[in-house]
């Protein structure tokens, strides 16, 4: 459920290079106009493209066209982020969101995250960055594909003058938090290998400078115009500039695990108590297996589901139990089934984590029971409560008969991230055949 926010607060900035999109591109503009569509959608890209195939989506995008320098290369696209051309351009706007087309929206919270008064939030980053392994400690926030700014932090950043690699001779390692310091690739090491790579002594005036002076002043300095910054253009926003600006304020990892996933994303999963965040990036890169129940992009009838579910729905109309996600019990034959004395408690299945059209629909769970107590929820995600129940109740024994449990439901907007879970109480036999969402009449 969508939350209206001034006009003026957030624009969502899509940066493309090509004319045509991938199935997976497709899949994400797709998303960002059904979920954040009631904000300024706006795709940036060269002057000599056609955009027909983005207008195709939508006519509601608009466009800002720019010199194709600028995203000629993925040095040239890091330069864009950290000149001032865009910040300027769109400084009307309090907030500005940068959405790559391998990223992923959920839930529309953009407007709760721009109340949140950060000047910078992404995904949280590990040790190692892409080389992390599942048990490497947080190095910080700044994964830039799915990442909310604000307009006047950046400018003012790209406007004042501070080192962005520190005179070796300045103690400047003292002050990192130890887990910068320890880091695999932390801000030392970015720092050392800035320093002796060849564009920053080449930039700007050359060898007319000495290169003493070129590595401490100019090309060295965040001032836009003394600026030769050659590295990622999210480390600059997320570890470099808060170090120099004190009053520049980036999101901390528990915030930021429920703005974005990037790396390790079923770790974060666990820390977000099997929350989705806000969005992803790199899904279809980074653990695809793991995103593959969730990113719903194929839509039956009125019903968008993931691939996984989506030719169930199609072919049978209903999602075998032993294909949902479930925390308990086991898979035998199409079912999810939990026995007492052997299953614990927690829930049996849940998902589908479905996208409905507004209209009316019935929520079918096929099921089975040799006593009471266990129960079933069927929950949306309202932009505030991730789980918020529709309507909830208790599967009744049906002494081990399979029954069909219907609940109507009926969506005046679009319905986002819909499961149908059930709840094994720790008594009995329960087996859950199928969970089926079938579409109504239209409202």
């Amino acid at each position: 459920m969508s939350i209206a926010a001034p006009r003026n607060r957030v624009v969502i900035l899509v940066i493309v290079h090509r004319p045509n999109m991938t199935s997976d591109e497709v899949l994400s503009l797709r998303q960002c106009i059904s979920i954040l569509g009631a904000y300024d959608i706006v795709v940036v890209c060269p002057h000599d493209i056609n955009v027909a195939e983005y207008k195709e989506l939508s006519t509601a995008i608009n466009f800002c066209r720019i010199n194709p320098w600028w995203l000629s290369s993925s040095r040239h696209f890091n330069r864009l982020k950290i000149s001032p051309l865009l910040y300027w351009k769109f400084r009307r706007y309090d907030y500005i969101l940068f959405y790559e087309l391998d990223a992923y929206v959920f839930k529309d919270e953009l407007d709760r995250w721009c109340r949140a008064g950060y000047d910078y939030i992404g995904a949280p980053w590990f040790c190692g960055f892409g080389e992390c392994s599942n048990d490497s400690a947080f190095l910080g926030v700044g994964n830039g594909g799915f990442s909310l700014r604000r307009t006047s932090a950046a400018l003012r950043v790209l406007r004042s003058f501070s080192y962005i690699r520190r005179p070796p001779q300045s103690p400047w390692l003292d002050e990192l938090y130890p887990y910068e310091a320890a880091a695999f690739q932390g801000i030392d090491h970015i720092d050392r290998t800035l320093g002796r790579h060849p564009l920053v002594q080449k930039r700007l005036l050359g060898n007319l400078m000495p290169a003493a002076i070129r590595n401490t002043v100019l090309g060295n300095n965040t001032f836009y115009l003394l600026n030769d910054y050659i590295g990622h253009e999210d480390i600059f926003w997320g570890l470099i500039a808060p170090r120099n600006f004190s009053w520049f304020k980036v999101a901390p990892v528990d915030a930021a695990r429920k703005f974005s996933f990037e790396y390790n994303p079923r770790r974060l999963f666990e820390l977000n108590q099997n929350q989705l965040p806000f969005g992803c990036h790199a899904w279809n890169r980074i653990d695809p297996d793991f995103w593959e129940i969730y990113i719903a992009g194929f839509e039956v009838g009125r019903v968008r589901l993931a691939r996984v579910f989506a030719e169930f729905q199609s072919r049978r109309a209903a999602i075998p139990g032993f294909a949902l996600p479930s925390i308990v019990g086991r898979a035998e034959g199409e079912a999810r089934v939990a026995v007492a004395g052997e299953t614990p408690k927690g829930f049996l299945t849940y998902g589908p984590y479905a996208c409905l059209a507004p209209g009316h629909y019935d929520v079918v769970i096929s099921y089975s029971a040799s006593s009471g107590g266990s129960s079933w929820d069927v929950t949306v995600n309202d932009g505030e409560d991730p789980a918020h129940v529709l309507q909830s109740g208790e599967l009744t024994n049906t002494g081990g008969e399979q029954r069909e449990l219907h609940v109507p439901l009926s969506f005046p907007d679009f319905a986002e991230q819909l499961q149908a879970r059930t709840f094994y109480a720790g008594s009995g036999t329960v087996a859950v055949k199928a969970v089926g969402i079938k579409p109504l009449d239209t409202p």
